[in-house]
């Protein structure tokens, strides 16, 4: 199975060394503040890489995207996430509770056989332990300066929910082959936004508010 995982380039060297181990090993997390993630696993996507490498690299760094070949099944787990929306969406109990309240209470052992539930609908599943360096088909680093907008179009600006995997994640698998094929940042976001965007207009359009959006941000 080929999955993502998305990181910083600070980080590229022991993971060649060690492979990628759990942020609750090496105290390394992508998220700030009140998300964390579960101890003892590492999150894997086939569209979302840049949604994870974002938040998890800093400057001078850069975005790090690692294409996996993941073998051994047995290990990946369904992300809290999913399992969050779908019990506050199917269970009683659970329609009042805010989501952040659910995930903190959801165990993945118990929910371990919706793993492939989690990976087909919404792109995303946990892997538990440390993922051999041998897993690693290839890798690519991506700077923050000079491709703001390339990286919003390549996953920041989504939403990893299950509706936007159906609807877009055809474009990002697509965007992600041809980021692997060419190496070319550019050429992969323009696959992504022309399947979200398909006239010339909307495309054009969209292209200008990205590029003002991202003057902003300098």
């Amino acid at each position: 199975m080929i999955l993502y995982h998305g990181t910083s380039s600070a980080y590229l060297d022991a993971i060649l060394k060690r492979g990628i181990q759990p942020g609750s090993s090496t105290g390394n997390g992508n998220w700030e503040g009140k998300i964390k993630a579960k101890k003892g696993f590492v999150y894997l996507s086939d569209i979302y890489p840049f949604y994870y490498a974002f938040p998890a690299t800093k400057k001078p760094h850069d975005l790090l995207i690692l294409k996996l070949n993941i073998e051994d099944e047995s290990r990946l787990y369904p992300d809290e996430d999913f399992i969050a929306r779908c019990l506050k969406r199917d269970i009683e109990s659970f329609h009042d509770m805010e989501l952040e309240e659910i995930n903190a209470h959801v165990c993945l052992e118990a929910f371990k056989r919706y793993a492939m539930h989690s990976y087909k609908a919404n792109g995303i599943v946990a892997y538990k332990g440390t993922i051999s360096y041998d897993c690693i088909i290839d890798h690519i680093r991506v700077p923050l300066e000079g491709y703001t907008s390339e990286i919003l179009a390549l996953g920041v600006d989504s939403v990893p929910i299950e509706l936007n995997h159906h609807f877009m994640g055809h474009a990002y698998i697509r965007a992600l082959d041809v980021l692997f094929e060419t190496r070319d940042v550019t050429k992969a976001a323009e696959v992504r936004m022309r399947a979200m965007y398909p006239s010339d207009e909307a495309y054009n359009e969209i292209q200008n508010m990205m590029k003002q959006l991202t003057k902003k941000e300098c």
